[in-house]
């Protein structure tokens, strides 16, 4: 599909996008607040303390300590490179239906995405106020 130009990605381009740089940050510690809320949630519902974004750890609680897939009664795919059980989104949704860490991984890892990609990211690339994006 082609779509002819016009003018409008260059102008965006030389002026920028005014960002509000305090509405960001205010939106930045909301999200660290509730992705700190959750960590705590995690560790109760795991009943210790764990690297969240491990999967190593996180598959030694979910298959280890709680054996959810055999609470589930499913199998669960091996990670390509190393063989291991996996801890995908697909297979936490699964796991879901017998245990409340699998949705609290799930939601860490949405807000860690949002914080990291969205909030800080786009924080890095303001310069007085204004994003310049490359179309």
């Amino acid at each position: 599909m082609y779509i002819q130009s016009t003018g409008l990605h260059v102008d965006m381009e030389q002026r920028g996008v005014c960002v509000d740089v305090d509405g960001l940050e205010a939106m930045g510690e909301v999200v660290k607040t509730r992705m700190k809320e959750v960590e705590e949630e995690c560790y109760r519902a795991a009943g210790k303390h764990f690297q969240i974004n491990s999967a190593p750890q996180l598959r030694a609680i979910l298959y280890g300590d709680l054996k959810l897939d055999q609470k589930c009664n499913i199998t669960v795919r091996k990670t390509t490179a190393k063989g291991d059980k996996s801890t995908s989104e697909d297979v936490l949704r699964s796991l879901m239906k017998v245990h409340p860490l699998p949705g609290l991984i799930l939601e860490y890892r949405h807000l860690h995405k949002a914080h990291s990609t969205f909030i800080t990211g786009i924080a890095h690339h303001v310069v007085n106020g204004v994003v310049k994006p490359t179309w």
